[in-house]
């Protein structure tokens, strides 16, 4: 059976927009890495942990200050909680894991919303909002 030329085209391309679907544990693994950074003071290299666009929004010594700001305000990290994890691949759009997090610190307990994608062949954190629970 001969496949028409347009069909083939339509199905290459079809077939390489496909989005693959993120592992939801290599998402966390990469938000786990940071937490631990910042509540070690680690925070050379940061940028690391985030995408190319992500950290092109601000500089890195900038983006260093903020978590520094936060850690004085809500203390040492005490504990987290995963409350909700979710892997989305869409057809056309890029895939992407959003979790969100209970975390509990000394002064405060926040909810933590990250969005992680991979970028550059690496899981990345595309976002994270923060807000007091």
């Amino acid at each position: 059976m001969k496949i028409p030329f347009p069909i083939l085209i339509l199905m290459f391309i079809l077939y390489s927009c496909e989005t693959e679907k993120l592992d939801e544990r290599l998402a966390q693994d990469r938000i786990e890495a940071l937490l631990k950074d910042i509540s070690n003071n680690k925070y050379q290299g940061i940028e690391k942990h985030f995408t190319l666009q992500f950290n092109g929004s601000e500089p890195v010594d900038q983006k260093i200050e903020k978590y520094q700001q936060l850690k004085r305000v809500l203390g040492p990290l005490q504990s987290m909680e995963l409350l909700s994890s979710a892997s989305e691949a869409s057809f056309g759009e890029e895939a992407r894991v959003l979790l969100q997090y209970r975390i509990t610190y000394r002064n405060a307990t926040t909810l933590e919303n990250f969005e992680v994608v991979k970028d550059e062949g690496e899981y990345r954190i595309s976002s994270h909002h923060i807000k007091n629970e």
